[in-house]
């Protein structure tokens, strides 16, 4: 019970994180969640709660920060970096210089664009901040798939708040009725699942 009500709690956290960033000036809204099957979902939930995280002194909403990039061939880049800080975890939404990138493995967890059209965008948990932690992303701009492996280094000193406080408090506010139905259908799709499992 407590590794469902976890699955549920951090479910919940991801999508609130992607409606609160879906509002902010400037992001895409072209942005979606991607269609995985259930063992993919769980296990990006899990992710975000992984112990390895690094939590933030950054108040709770939404920055700008600088992401340098390491590693790769040197062609690529990012063109812009936000993160969303609940509760001290931070989630962050990358923009690539290419559209061609079709999924990135963080900590072991894959990932996919959450956006149709344009530069590949990511929504990542975010491992730690001020230093290197490593990351892969596939590109399919080559003669075949080829994944790649880069480092993102977060520079806290750069972050800078792109809404008040008091709005992203509101804006949680207003979406803690889509956070309770996410979290009960998460539940009843997992009970779903081993029930017919069992059966």
């Amino acid at each position: 019970m407590k590794k469902t009500q976890k699955i549920c709690r951090t479910a919940a956290i991801t999508i609130a994180v992607i409606i609160i960033l879906s509002l902010t000036p400037g992001t895409s809204k072209n942005l979606k969640i991607q269609t995985v099957n259930a063992s993919e979902t769980v296990t990006q939930s899990q992710a975000l709660t992984a112990s390895s995280q690094e939590k933030t002194d950054l108040d709770d909403g939404i920055y700008t920060i600088e992401a340098k990039l390491g590693g790769g061939s040197g062609r690529a880049s990012l063109n812009s970096a936000q993160i969303a800080v609940i509760d001290g975890a931070a989630m962050a939404m990358l923009e690539w210089s290419s559209s061609n990138y079709d999924y990135m493995i963080v900590n072991g967890a894959k990932y996919f664009p959450i956006n149709d059209t344009g530069n590949s965008k990511f929504l990542i948990p975010v491992y730690a901040f001020d230093k290197e932690f490593a990351v892969i992303a596939d590109t399919v701009a080559m003669s075949k798939p080829h994944e790649i492996e880069y480092t993102i280094t977060f520079m806290t000193d750069t972050a800078k708040r792109t809404e008040s406080k008091s709005l992203v408090s509101t804006q949680i506010i207003i979406f803690a009725v889509v956070i309770i139905a996410a979290v009960i259908a998460v539940a009843l799709a997992i009970l779903f699942i081993k029930r017919a499992s069992k059966k």
